[in-house]
């Protein structure tokens, strides 16, 4: 699980091959959405607390990993 600063100015978590864009922060989860939502309309979702660990999938993905596109946006 690895955090980074999206181009847009928000968080992005990547984890297991996946992205995931910063949807809402509640009084202790944040949820996270997969960052391809609207480009293969997957509904993948996460939630970490709000010290960021304690990580959980809610919804699976309908697409497989794509740990070459996630390193990509690392850099």
């Amino acid at each position: 699980m690895e955090f980074i600063n999206c181009t847009r100015g928000g968080d992005k978590l990547c984890y297991d091959g996946y992205s995931y864009t910063k949807k809402a922060e509640k009084t202790n989860r944040i949820r996270w959405e997969c960052s391809q939502r609207k480009t293969v309309s997957c509904k993948g979702v996460v939630t970490t607390s709000l010290q960021r660990d304690d990580l959980h999938v809610t919804v699976p993905h309908n697409h497989t990993a794509d740990v070459a596109a996630v390193d990509a946006e690392k850099v």
